[in-house]
Parts: structure tokens; C-alpha cells; sequence
């Protein structure tokens, strides 16, 4: 599975940052429909992930 180590690792820092008692925003997108252009599927979510990180700038992002 694509991303799966990421997943894990910022999982495991969610965990941490609980059992600390800081609070964690998390942040989710659902598309409702499948999103078509020119025929082909368009993955929002992949599109959407590089723009959020450069304006969120996460702290636990490590993308190179």
C-alpha cells in the first residue's frame, strides 16, 4: 500500500502526542463523487496533498 509508511509513522506521533494530553488537529477529505475530466478520474485527494502541505507547512511532514 502506497503511503503506508507514512501512515504508520505519523500514527505512532498521534499516539504520543495523546497519551502526552496535547490536543491533535486532524484534518480529513471525503470526495462524495468521483471527479471526471475528460474523461479521466481525477484523485483529489493526491492533487490537494502537495498545496495543503506547502501552506500548512505540518511540522511532521519530512518530504524531500
Amino acid at each position: 500500500m502506497q503511503g503506508a509508511g507514512t501512515n504508520e509513522r505519523v500514527a505512532n506521533k498521534i499516539k504520543e502526542c495523546l497519551e502526552q494530553g496535547k490536543v491533535v488537529k486532524i484534518f480529513a477529505l471525503k470526495p462524495e463523487s468521483t471527479l471526471l475530466y475528460k474523461g479521466l478520474n481525477v484523485d483529489l485527494i493526491k492533487g490537494l496533498e502537495n498545496p495543503l502541505i506547502e501552506k500548512l507547512k505540518p511540522e511532521w511532514n519530512i518530504q524531500r
